[in-house]
């Protein structure tokens, strides 16, 4: 995708004087109709620490716009091909961290759309669920910064009922977040998120429509911009530390578990927070098997072949299996092995299978000394019996 400078955005804007928002948000749009850019299809999610405590969201790539999110509980494993990715080999422990939630959220875009210097800044949007616990905005500027997020009926020069309130502080730019009790509200309805903070900050947002349930409004009275969006999310229930109650599927209340599922096995959790607002995320474990590891011994060596145990000096071809990439004792990767041990010595190899699961088996060969054979002379000839030294 192609960088977007702001600063060479606006440098090339006329100066403000008059000119009104909507006639700058339009050229705006204008010029961004010319760039060649390259929209991800199917882009992946990820996640990142929100600045409420506790708090983990989920946001969606550049453009992708969201209706709906919950919040996934947080997995800690190392085992397997990947760690942390929630499959595992048999055996192995896995932490599951119960989240905190986010419903719904618009796409984080470095475009700065709207100052609290033009005042009345406000987000409408279509809550997908039942109960709004906070917001948060995605503020420009690296500047320090005091904002206040309003939750509002309607907007406020229209008869619009405050609903709830909260105010947070940032050290520069980035999320800014706020919480307050759970507030009911009734799920595809418009509501109005307001905004008011210092002049020298400014909020990022999109003039792509990528939140068609909403719009963005600034300027005295409220001035209304279709299909433009400010960066924000809402969350349905946020858990601050300590705050919290967890109800987990295996009946425990913490909010960290450690299992040690047998086969594949979804949790379930249920978050309640101080102000009885509850929501429930899932997490499956996939379970793989480990591998059966052997070993084969081919010797031709003693009174048997291949039953590993050899004379002195000879050697056995050691062959493992059951996996796809084996390592020996002795250093070797290979899956078949040659040694000649001096001593009777164990020999042990870990198998690993493509899931990344690992098992191990030992061979030991037993090694046989040569004989020390003797020649007893029987002989009564000569002067000395049984020295070997006979009469013609």
């Amino acid at each position: 995708m192609k960088s977007i400078s702001t600063h060479a955005l606006f440098s090339s804007l006329p100066r403000p004087g008059n000119l009104s928002f909507h006639r700058v948000l339009s050229m705006i749009r204008r010029w961004f109709s010319t760039l060649p850019l390259s929209l991800p299809a199917g882009a992946p999610q990820s996640s990142f620490s929100a600045s409420v405590p506790g708090v983990v969201a989920i946001f969606f790539a550049l453009l992708t716009a969201t209706t709906s999110i919950q919040a996934q509980i947080v997995v800690s494993e190392t085992s397997g091909t990947a760690n942390n990715d929630g499959v595992i080999c048999a055996g192995a422990n896995v932490t599951l961290n119960a989240p905190a939630f986010i419903n719904q959220q618009q796409p984080i875009n470095q475009l700065s759309l709207g100052g609290f210097v033009q005042t009345n800044l406000a987000q409408s949007f279509k809550p997908s669920a039942n109960v709004i616990g906070g917001a948060g905005i995605y503020l420009f500027n690296n500047v320090a910064s005091t904002v206040t997020i309003g939750l509002y009926s309607n907007l406020p020069n229209a008869g619009g009922v405050l609903l709830a309130t909260g105010t947070a502080s940032i050290p520069g730019s980035g999320w800014l977040d706020v919480s307050w009790p759970a507030v009911s509200v009734t799920p595809g309805t418009t509501y109005y998120l307001v905004f008011t903070g210092p002049t020298g900050q400014n909020v990022t947002g999109t003039v792509y429509n990528s939140y068609p349930d909403g719009q963005c409004y600034a300027n005295a009275g409220f001035q209304s911009f279709p299909n433009f969006d400010y960066t924000f999310r809402v969350y349905t229930c946020t858990t601050g530390t300590g705050s919290s109650t967890y109800a987990w599927s295996t009946g425990e209340t913490t909010a960290a578990i450690t299992v040690s599922p047998a086969t594949t096995t979804t949790y379930t959790v249920t978050v309640t927070n101080a102000n009885g607002c509850s929501a429930t995320s899932t997490s499956t474990i996939t379970v793989n098997p480990l591998p059966t590891p052997a070993i084969a011994v081919a010797e031709t060596s003693g009174a048997v072949n291949n039953d590993s145990q050899i004379c002195a000096g000879a050697s056995a071809t050691l062959t493992a299996s059951g996996g796809a990439s084996y390592a020996w004792s002795t250093g070797a990767t290979t899956a078949a092995i040659t040694v000649t041990p001096a001593s009777t010595t164990t020999y042990t190899v870990t198998v690993t299978n493509a899931d990344g699961c690992s098992g191990t088996s030992t061979s030991t060969i037993t090694v046989d000394p040569f004989p020390t054979p003797a020649i007893a002379v029987a002989e009564t000839s000569g002067t000395a019996n049984n020295d070997g030294i006979l009469c013609a």
